[in-house]
């Protein structure tokens, strides 16, 4: 005999509390590491970055 268990979540599962450790861990993680971009200009405006060629 197989027994079946079903769960009982609510949607939108802990939504407010994901919002804010996302916001906590880009502070921290800006606070930590310090990154810089080089060659952002080689970069178009607009398009796509790797055209394809037929």
């Amino acid at each position: 005999m197989s027994q079946t268990t079903t769960f009982n979540l609510k949607y939108p599962r802990n939504q407010i509390m994901r919002g804010i450790l996302r916001v906590l861990g880009r502070v921290v993680f800006a606070i930590f590491f310090r990154i810089e971009i080089f060659g952002k200009e080689n970069f178009p405006k607009s398009g796509p970055v790797i055209a394809g060629t037929s």
